[in-house]
């Protein structure tokens, strides 16, 4: 697993996953806030498929997040606020999705 990339899934030399990569793979179902739970995720790129539901606020959890692409989805709903709190994140990309609200 050392700097491997397996099917979209990248890990550090702890075997902590630090990217998940799905871009235009016909995904389909809700984004989970389970992902929160990967303390070391750097990367969540899942552009270009089928989602649905909201973005969930958990993902403001992931403090080493650098970048988070959902774009091209049908996500529904707010930008919840904890993702523009984010230390970390440089690369927030989620256009072509049914996102409502301002952006502060």
């Amino acid at each position: 697993w050392n700097d491997r990339n397996v099917t979209g899934i990248r890990c550090n030399k702890e075997q902590a996953i630090t990217t998940i990569s799905a871009v235009e793979n016909n995904l389909t179902g809700i984004l989970p806030s389970e992902l929160s739970g990967l303390s070391s995720l750097e990367s969540i790129i899942i552009d270009q498929n089928m989602l649905r539901g909201t973005i969930p606020s958990k993902l403001g959890n992931l403090y080493w997040l650098k970048t988070l692409e959902l774009s091209s989805n049908s996500l529904i709903g707010t930008i919840p606020r904890k993702i523009f709190d984010m230390r970390n994140l440089k690369a927030l990309k989620i256009s072509n999705n049914f996102l409502t609200g301002t952006i502060h």
